[in-house]
């Protein structure tokens, strides 16, 4: 049996050798008929060196392409200028927020400035109101005994509020003057005596001397 199935395999392979050898000269033949023995094929058996049929609808599709890459194009181009635009907008909107920070700051700054004013002003007033207690003082007979610093102060800033020229034309003689002079020189502008003057500050008549001697050098010549 095994001998007999031997014989038919053995048939089988040269039936199949003796088809293969066949085919092969087919094919040699075949091609040593045509013009160019090295053409190639596509599976299909198309002839690939052959004109291919035309594209349908072809310039549609070109046209199609063409507004769509235009489209592409504007629409990059606005987005450029959108974004452009925001940026500038950005900017804006940080300057006016700047400026109104400032203009904040300044309101502050402005309402700081308001009140210290205001505090100054009625400093002033405290001292005009507190001179003008002791020039009242003087002239009536009074004393300016033990007097503060402060104190004299105002009532020689009373006097050049009061009398702005007469104290302008005195202090303009002289290069300088301390306090205590300028107030002598006040009371004598006040046609008060040097005796009287005496009473007035509390002081030695040697002090009213002294006063007058130092005054004297300080003359504009």
């Amino acid at each position: 049996m095994s001998e007999i199935e031997s014989g038919l395999e053995g048939n089988q392979a040269q039936t199949l050798s003796a088809r293969t050898d066949s085919l092969r000269k087919v094919v040699i033949g075949n091609l040593l008929r045509t013009e160019n023995p090295f053409r190639l094929y596509h599976a299909t058996g198309i002839d690939t060196a052959s004109p291919q049929p035309p594209i349908p609808h072809l310039p549609w599709i070109i046209a199609l392409l063409t507004v769509c890459i235009a489209a592409l194009c504007i629409y990059d181009r606005r987005r450029q200028l959108y974004n452009a635009k925001k940026s500038e907008l950005e900017q804006q909107t940080a300057t006016i927020s700047q400026l109104n920070e400032s203009i904040r700051h300044s309101e502050q700054e402005k309402e700081l400035l308001r009140k210290q004013a205001a505090h100054t002003l009625q400093g002033k007033y405290d001292e005009l109101g507190q001179g003008k207690h002791i020039y009242e003082s003087v002239m009536a007979g009074g004393q300016m005994k033990n007097i503060s610093v402060e104190d004299e102060q105002s009532f020689v800033d009373y006097y050049a509020f009061s009398h702005p020229d007469d104290y302008n034309r005195l202090i303009s003689s002289y290069s300088s003057l301390s306090l205590r002079h300028t107030t002598f020189i006040i009371l004598r502008q006040l046609e008060f005596s040097d005796s009287e003057i005496q009473r007035i500050l509390f002081v030695q008549p040697s002090t009213i001397r002294n006063y007058r001697l130092r005054i004297k050098r300080n003359l504009r010549k």
